[in-house]
């Protein structure tokens, strides 16, 4: 089995929790003895979702017309990002639809937190979720 890393603008969050997870899942799935590519021209036969941007979106629609099982990392949840910074009542009027759209479209959520588990239960998606520590180190 092979499965796909994806992090839309890699560059971009590289320093962030979110950039860390990258190494923190090629590690945990060099552990475990499971392929990894971070390119989708590869052939993989699970794809790893980790960002909820446009490339993300194409990217899982286009797996679902494919049959390639998507697995969406759920780093974010709507109450997580309320009152995380100035203007974001204005960015969750894209946010909240675009994440629930990931969510719902996903064939598996695994989350980094117990917390983030239960919220995403809560928003009742019909998506099977877990929660899978995300290994920061100390």
């Amino acid at each position: 089995m092979k499965t796909l890393l994806y992090f839309e603008s890699q560059d971009k969050i590289k320093k962030s929790g979110i950039g860390r997870a990258l190494r923190h899942q090629m590690q945990a799935l060099d552990l475990v003895g499971v392929e990894h590519t971070l390119l989708q021209k590869d052939n993989f036969d699970i794809a790893h979702i980790n960002t909820y941007f446009l490339k993300s979106r194409r990217l899982l629609k286009r797996m679902k017309k494919t049959g390639v099982p998507v697995i969406v990392h759920g780093h974010s949840t709507i109450e997580d990002f309320r009152h995380s910074f100035r203007l974001w009542r204005l960015m969750a009027l894209w946010f909240n639809p675009n994440l629930m759209w990931f969510y719902r479209h996903a064939d598996f959520i695994i989350t980094p937190t117990e917390y983030s588990k239960k919220l995403i239960d809560n928003y009742k998606l019909g998506t099977k979720v877990i929660h899978v520590s995300n290994g920061i180190d100390a």
